[in-house]
């Protein structure tokens, strides 16, 4: 019977507590309500009252200064056409990117990526094929599930980290492994 009458008289405080918070938090909202309403008509009367002041003081700003936009006119607006066909032509003639020596027995290995599925892997070695990386390849290391692509590989530990900076710097984010014995 005694755990009985303190599980009901737990329930009745709490209930009167919950009351008590939310009449407390409607009765500040209706006050923060209120004050904010008071302080736009409060803003709406003293705009009615100085309208004049106002306009007045707007109108000398804006007088100060006249700029006459139509002075500025492009003389001859092929001069973008031209260069704008000249960096196409440049970008057509352009050859494709350098080919990232490597060894292919290299030691230090610059790795593009792991992945669960091998279409993906697929598609990061093409694209570092096409960026110039024509070792870039798919590997599965022992008891991995993951297919991980290999951008390059190098036997001077500085070679790789200069290649996987480069790597870097063109968005694909890349590190440097040394391949264990």
């Amino acid at each position: 019977m005694g755990k009985l009458f303190k599980i009901v008289t737990w329930i009745v405080v709490l209930s009167i507590l919950y009351i008590w918070i939310t009449m407390t938090f409607n009765s500040c909202g209706n006050k923060a309500s209120n004050a904010a309403d008071e302080l736009v008509d409060g803003i709406e009367n003293s705009m009615e009252n100085s309208g004049e002041a106002i306009t007045e003081t707007t109108e000398e700003f804006f007088e100060d200064e006249e700029i006459d936009y139509t002075e500025e006119v492009i003389e001859n607006d092929n001069d973008f056409e031209v260069e704008d066909e000249i960096i196409e032509e440049k970008l057509m003639d352009s050859t494709p990117e350098p080919s990232y020596a490597s060894n292919s027995s290299g030691q230090y290995m610059i790795i593009a990526g792991n992945y669960l599925v091998e279409s993906n892997a697929n598609e990061m070695a093409k694209k570092l094929q096409n960026m110039g990386y024509g070792g870039a390849e798919k590997v599965i290391f022992d008891a991995s599930s993951y297919h991980t692509v290999i951008a390059s590989r190098f036997s001077d530990y500085g070679k790789a980290v200069r290649t996987a900076s480069d790597l870097k710097a063109k968005g694909i984010d890349c590190y440097v492994k040394k391949q264990s014995d």
